[in-house]
């Protein structure tokens, strides 16, 4: 017989659970995606409708103790459908506080499930993050030498996730090397049980190509517990699927980039709708490089982007800045169907002495910010604009928040990661939820031509 539910997903953030959503989709497996600690009566009603359950958790950046107790409930909530695995998901960048989250979230959730083994695979290598004799990278740069290392929040200045697994867990921890994966499948089975025979309780797996997380994914299948980015649960369908479990395979395809043929351009180069296309609103909280780079190709399509001017709403001026955003941009997303709020907590931060900004200012910024975007949601909610595409992580989660969003279901691939999502259970919305590090340049001209093209219902 069939496992219903094959795949039992905690998240660390609203995006995160978004990427791997949608890896799970484009591979054939449907899944829904919940946000937050919703009531066991809503989890029960999922039952048998889909093969993966992602639970979006805002813990990342939470203290240890609070990711813990949330991440333990979440994983009750998820045996509601009994799971025949659970996938603790977090960023390929391995992004957590000093103190640590990732560790002590492994830690709980090992002791709650009564097992003493798991593996950490945090490379994603269609995304270019990949992991060498223990070592992450982000492109050709080790992760302490990229843009992470600047991260407003978790800013990441090691890039040995032997180390930093270490520091943040009790348990004993192992690596297991590219020249283990690479041998095969059956191999690397092997050395996963002799690393658990010596006593290894969390074993880091190199990872640098798709053929070695598929290798991976094949060696543990079996483990009622795997950690790491979104790239296990994208090789897992293909093993399901050899074993029976899964059936026919309706994936997904990837929505085609927009070209200069693309209705979402004028001839003056502007955007240009006449009502002919429900109103779509960006909001950009990441201060990631794709994300800046992706607002600056947004611009450049003669999309309207309006900076929020954060320093006000930590000066006293929240509500007049809210007041000045809604009014400039509600007749402009209607009449040209497109319009965009953009924020970087990080440049500004950096800018505060010229800004006059205090040090205890700067460092309320970021949450300021995320409560400015949830609150504007609402406002161009309430007037009718049901498509949203949201970049970062902590932006998604004050939105979807806002907005009293319980679940989505992935109708469609932006980019690896990236998926456009369609309400359930609450309002009736589409949206776009994008990790700040994620998609192509062009991102937020497909994401709003896909979301403009989708049948309502």
């Amino acid at each position: 017989m069939e496992p219903a539910c094959l795949l039992g997903v905690i998240a660390d953030d609203y995006t995160g659970g978004s990427d791997v959503a949608a890896m799970l989709s484009e591979h054939g497996a449907r899944a829904v995606q919940v946000f937050g600690l919703q009531e066991p009566g809503f989890i029960q009603e999922l039952r048998g409708r889909y093969r993966a359950a992602v639970i979006c958790l805002k813990s990342r950046s939470n203290p240890a103790a609070e990711a813990r107790q949330q991440s333990i409930e979440a994983l009750g909530l998820l045996e509601l459908l009994e799971p025949r695995q659970i996938h603790f998901k977090y960023c390929s960048t391995f992004d957590s506080t000093p103190e640590g989250n990732i560790g002590p979230v492994i830690d709980a959730l090992m002791s709650r499930m009564g097992i003493d083994f798991t593996v950490a695979v945090p490379a994603l290598p269609v995304n270019e993050r990949t992991q060498y004799l223990g070592h992450l990278f982000v492109g050709p740069l080790l992760l302490s030498e990229s843009h992470m290392r600047h991260h407003p929040v978790t800013p990441m200045t090691d890039s040995s996730v032997v180390r930093l697994l270490r520091a943040q867990t009790g348990r004993r921890v192992g690596l297991i090397p590219l020249e283990a994966v690479q041998a095969g499948a059956g191999r690397l089975a092997a050395e996963v049980e002799r690393a658990r025979q010596s006593g290894v309780e969390i074993a880091l797996v190199d990872a640098v190509t798709d053929a070695d997380v598929a290798a991976i994914a094949e060696a543990c299948a079996d483990l009622r517990l795997i950690t790491g980015s979104s790239a296990l649960p994208m090789c897992l369908p293909a093993v399901w699927r050899s074993r029976g479990w899964l059936g026919e395979w309706h994936s997904l395809q990837a929505v085609p980039a927009v070209d200069d043929r693309s209705p979402f351009r004028s001839e003056r180069g502007s955007v240009s709708n006449a009502g002919r296309t429900p109103p779509v609103l960006v909001l950009s909280g990441s201060c990631a490089a794709s994300t800046l780079r992706q607002v600056e190709e947004l611009r450049a399509s003669g999309c309207r982007c309006e900076a929020l001017d954060a320093a006000r709403l930590v000066q006293g001026g929240a509500g007049a800045e809210l007041d000045r955003l809604y009014e400039r941009l509600r007749t402009e997303v209607m009449a040209a169907g497109a319009a965009a709020i953009v924020a970087s907590a990080d440049h500004l931060t950096r800018e505060q002495t010229r800004r006059g900004l205090s040090a205890e200012q700067a460092a309320a910024l970021p949450r300021a910010i995320e409560a400015a975007f949830g609150e504007l949601a609402r406002r161009f909610a309430a007037d009718g604009v049901e498509r949203l595409v949201i970049a970062g992580g902590e932006t998604a989660g004050a939105v979807i928040d806002a907005l009293g969003i319980r679940a989505v279901e992935v109708t469609a691939i932006l980019d690896p990661g990236v998926p456009a999502v369609r309400a359930i259970g609450g309002p009736s919305l589409r949206l776009a939820l994008k990790s700040g590090n994620f998609g192509s340049p062009d991102f937020f001209p497909t994401a709003i031509r896909c979301l403009t093209e989708a049948a309502d219902g």
